[in-house]
C-alpha cells in the first residue's frame, strides 16, 4: 500500500444501499473479487478500509482523499479505521486496547481483562457495548453486557463528546451497570 497520495491504489468497488432518510447510515456491499486502480490525490493518505468516491477523469479513475471518510453517526461521525478505547479502573488499574474496524459500520476489540468491547454506528447513532465475562473465559464464557444507549441495570451513559478530535466518554455508575462498577470500572473513552 502506498505511504502517500498522488499514487495508484488498488481499491474494491462498493455498492451503496439502505433505507432512505436524512442521516441514515448506508448499507455497503464490498466486491473483494476484483480491484480497480485509482489515483488518489489530496492531503490525507487513506488507510485500508477507507471509503473513497472515485470519478472517471481523462481515461483513469481518480479520488480525492483530502476529506476524511467516515460514518455519519450521532453525536460524531466515526472514522472508518481502528480506534482506541481506554478505561478508568481504581481497583485493577487503567488501560486501553484497540477497537478494530470491521466494514461497514462496526468495531470490535480482542478480549482484554475479561472484557470484550463493541462499537457500532447503527441507526446513525453511536452504540457502545462492554461485555464482562462472569464465568469461563472471554469470549466463550458467560457474560453480561452494559450498553449505551441502554437502560439500568445494564446501561452506560455517554456524558461527553468532542468530534474534532474524536473523544467519546462513557460513564459507569453503580445503579446503571453494577457488574462493571463492582469490578472497579468508572468510565470508558474512545479516541482515534
Amino acid at each position: 500500500m502506498p505511504s502517500s497520495t498522488d499514487r495508484v491504489f488498488l481499491v474494491h468497488p462498493v455498492s451503496l444501499g439502505g433505507r432512505e432518510g436524512e442521516g441514515a447510515a448506508p448499507d455497503l456491499s464490498v466486491d473483494t473479487s476484483r480491484s480497480i486502480p485509482v489515483v488518489l490525490i489530496g492531503s490525507r493518505t487513506p488507510a485500508a478500509g477507507d471509503l473513497v468516491a472515485a470519478f472517471a477523469v481523462g481515461g483513469r479513475w481518480v479520488a480525492d482523499s483530502g476529506a476524511s471518510s467516515g460514518l455519519i453517526c450521532s453525536p460524531c461521525s466515526l472514522p472508518s479505521r481502528n480506534l482506541v478505547i481506554s478505561w478508568t479502573n481504581a481497583r485493577l488499574g487503567n488501560g486501553s486496547t484497540t477497537l478494530v474496524y470491521k466494514a461497514p459500520s462496526s468495531w470490535l476489540s480482542a478480549c482484554t481483562q475479561q472484557l470484550l468491547f463493541s462499537l457500532t454506528c447503527g441507526s446513525s447513532r453511536v452504540q457502545l457495548g462492554v461485555a464482562y465475562y462472569l464465568s469461563g473465559s472471554c469470549p466463550d464464557g458467560q457474560s453480561q453486557a452494559c450498553v449505551s444507549p441502554g437502560s439500568s441495570p445494564l446501561a452506560l451513559s455517554l456524558d461527553a463528546a468532542s468530534c474534532n478530535p474524536l473523544y467519546l466518554h462513557f460513564t459507569v455508575t453503580a445503579a446503571a451497570c453494577p457488574v462493571l462498577w463492582n469490578k472497579g470500572y468508572s468510565g470508558f473513552t474512545i479516541t482515534q
